[in-house]
């Protein structure tokens, strides 16, 4: 559950899609989680790296969240 989801007493099922090349040194990966019943969607990209003996994960990620309009679009990803 998110804090968000934990403030307002109230959860809906999460699905998490992912997958990972695990057949290089430094796998790159992605993973989609879609919130809310389908009104969000996080998704993050990235890649892993060995730094001074450490795995280290550089990602990016982005979030979208159902809109009702065109003019709210914009609101819409951050």
């Amino acid at each position: 559950m998110t804090n968000e989801e934990i403030l307002l007493g109230s959860s809906a099922p999460t699905v998490v899609v992912g997958y990972a090349n695990q057949n290089e040194d430094f796998p790159t990966f992605g993973f989609m989680v879609g919130r809310d019943n389908g009104l969000s969607t996080t998704s993050w990209s990235g890649q892993c790296h060995l730094c001074d003996g450490e795995e280290v994960l550089y990602t990016t990620w982005t979030n979208t969240r159902q809109v009702n309009t065109c003019f709210e679009i914009k609101r819409s990803t951050r």
